[in-house]
């Protein structure tokens, strides 16, 4: 466990500066994390989710929520720059340091493994365990045009994930819950779709298709998972 405040990224840096500030006006430094997380998917949402935006910025004056605005000004610019994981670097330097042994694959690491899979034929990417999303953010680097997927039981890192995935223009879901009881509670689906770019979906109308082999009617084995797009992922009215 990390013994104070450690970033690897300048944009990381300049983010806990401004949340510093708001820290100063009486608020929790992990309750300020956790606001700007909701705050920001609520303002990729194109209004579906207003309600929750305008409750978490009740609890705040004009001028911490000024701030607010530039930490989401500063994330955007520093992740155009820096190409990089900026708000997943913030959480581990400054929010949990490593609590509970939770620390992110090195994004180096990331993208070696990325390119040396590199082109896959496979229409999505499924992480079960997804973190702040690195790994699918250095696959989307070799395969951009794929469906990503992540899943993590702890609420942070979905929320972390799927701006991650909007913040990147990618398209895919983010769920949270256990990969291994493949039981979910929160599925946000990444991608433009009604003038917003994160949407929630309701988790019984959310399915993780089956992946395997099946015939095609000429006999032909095909993986079926190259055949999947963003509505396959979804249960169909019967």
């Amino acid at each position: 466990m990390l013994k104070k405040v450690h970033f690897f990224m300048n944009g990381s840096k300049k983010m806990y500066k401004l949340f510093e500030q708001i820290e100063a006006e009486g608020h929790s430094r992990g309750q300020v994390f956790d606001d700007f997380l909701d705050i920001s998917i609520c303002s990729l949402s194109g209004g579906q989710m207003e309600d929750e935006f305008q409750k978490i910025k009740s609890k705040y004056n004009e001028n911490e929520f000024k701030i607010f605005q530039e930490c989401f000004g500063t994330l955007v610019s520093a992740m155009e720059i820096e190409q990089c994981d900026i708000i997943g670097d913030l959480y581990q330097g400054a929010i949990t340091y490593g609590q509970n042994g939770q620390f992110f694959t090195p994004e180096n690491v990331c993208f070696m493994i990325s390119r040396m899979i590199g082109n896959f034929d496979r229409e999505y990417m499924f992480d079960p365990a997804c973190g702040s999303g690195r790994m699918l953010l250095a696959a989307a680097k070799v395969n951009p045009d794929r469906i990503f997927v992540g899943q993590d039981i702890d609420f942070r890192c979905v929320k972390m994930t799927a701006l991650n995935l909007a913040l990147n223009g990618l398209n895919g879901y983010v769920i949270r819950g256990n990969s291994l009881s493949n039981n979910y509670d929160l599925v946000y689906r990444i991608g433009l779709k009604n003038s917003g770019f994160i949407s929630k979906i309701k988790p019984e109308l959310f399915k993780m298709p089956k992946i395997g082999y099946e015939n095609e009617s000429d006999g032909k084995v095909v993986d079926s998972s190259k055949k999947l797009k963003m509505d396959d992922f979804l249960v169909k009215a019967e």
